[in-house]
């Protein structure tokens, strides 16, 4: 674990619930989307709060 203070630890995890909803819903409306042009940007914003919430992950 990195040297972080417990401030920069409770933001960074509040950063990283965030992403995890987020991809949470979008994986949802991914799930009830039938129009696939929506479908692919849903996959797209998905893979973008995962690549999020792994850099995020990496700052521990």
């Amino acid at each position: 674990m990195s040297n972080i203070n417990s401030i920069e630890f409770n933001s960074l995890k509040k950063q990283l619930d965030s992403e995890l909803r987020l991809i949470g819903k979008y994986k949802k409306y991914l799930k009830e989307c039938s129009d696939p042009q929506l479908k692919q940007k849903f996959e797209q914003i998905i893979s973008n709060h995962q690549e999020h919430y792994i850099r995020l992950l990496n700052q521990l």
